[in-house]
């Protein structure tokens, strides 16, 4: 069975590498994390942020359609918006493979 992994296995992995307290380690994977929302909320469609070798995070924007509701056969309307697309780039790929 895998193991299941959260931010508390996460903080304790970088804290033992970095050598640094599990306190420093969680303060500094919250800067991280809060670094990389305040970026991904003012990209625009096709603004990419590319971290080498480990993922790039894209926006992508869909256009307003017109969809079938498949139950009832009647015509929806699906609203434009903006999708985020992630890709694992290839040393994460080769830690995993």
């Amino acid at each position: 069975m895998a193991n299941k992994l959260n931010k508390a296995n996460l903080v304790a992995s970088i804290a033992e590498v970095a050598e640094i307290s599990k306190a420093e380690a969680e303060r500094q994977l919250n800067n991280v994390i809060a670094g990389l929302e305040a970026t991904l909320a003012t990209m625009e469609d096709g603004d990419k942020l590319q971290l080498v070798g480990l993922l790039t995070f894209e926006v992508k924007h869909k256009p307003a359609y017109v969809a079938k509701n498949p139950k009832t056969g009647e015509d929806v309307e699906v609203p434009a918006s903006n999708k985020l697309k992630v890709k694992a780039g290839k040393g994460l790929i080769d830690l995993v493979q």
